[in-house]
């Protein structure tokens, strides 16, 4: 029970608006809260960079990430494909392509 608190305290803290903000920022990943959007260190980083800001615009398709087998090995093919795509590669044939290699991982992890 005591680590389920601390668990809880820990994410309270690190997703408070402030603080969401500074880790934002200084980590380079994109903010999670609305509510830090005008944060002055999230205010400024938007103005910098136009991809920061349109992510604004992204926050409310975000999902949790799956705790399932060997989710972090199709993590990574989901990036190379994902790269494929935004260098040229044929949409759909990648997402089939990866749909099969993601499914054979997942089936493999499981089997083991």
């Amino acid at each position: 029970a005591d680590r389920m608190v601390a668990a809880y305290q820990w994410m309270k803290y690190i997703t408070n608006a402030e603080n969401s903000a500074v880790w934002s920022t200084e980590s380079g990943y994109g903010f999670v809260r609305t509510s830090s959007a005008e944060h002055p260190l999230i205010a400024e980083k938007r103005k910098q960079l136009p991809q920061y800001d349109r992510s604004l615009g992204l926050i409310q398709y975000g999902k949790g990430e799956p705790s399932v087998p060997a989710y972090y090995s199709v993590r990574g093919e989901i990036e190379k494909a994902y790269a494929g795509i935004i260098n040229g590669d044929d949409i759909m044939s990648t997402l089939n392509a990866l749909n099969d290699e993601a499914n054979a991982i997942l089936a493999d992890a499981i089997a083991n």
